[in-house]
């Protein structure tokens, strides 16, 4: 399991930022991040984006695979979205408070 997710680390590691300003050709973790490409004055090509966002998804985009399967993280592409809006919420529903309760992260 662990040489599996070093093996899919290598494999997309280049990729961890890929200057594609068109989103479409960005990949997922770059999406989420919010990856914008700029021109600095000096013409020099960067790469603003959330680093929080980024390296988090890119961690599980890497690690996930040998978790749970490949082909459910490729069927479900808004997984790790769904992952992290349960993580905000999940101290809350661990309490076990009532359903009726207005807390938007838990439901």
């Amino acid at each position: 399991m662990i040489q599996n997710t070093i093996d899919v680390t290598k494999r997309n590691i280049a990729n961890l930022v890929t200057f594609s300003v068109s989103r479409v050709d960005q990949v997922g973790w770059e999406r989420t991040s919010n990856a914008e490409t700029t021109t600095k004055p000096n013409r020099e090509q960067v790469v603003e984006a959330s680093m929080m966002h980024l390296v988090r998804d890119f961690v599980a985009a890497n690690a996930n695979p040998s978790l749970i399967g490949s082909d459910f993280v490729d069927n479900n592409p808004e997984f790790f979205l769904d992952l992290w809006d349960m993580d905000k919420g999940f101290k809350w529903l661990a309490t076990g408070l009532p359903a009726w309760l207005p807390i938007p992260q838990i439901w």
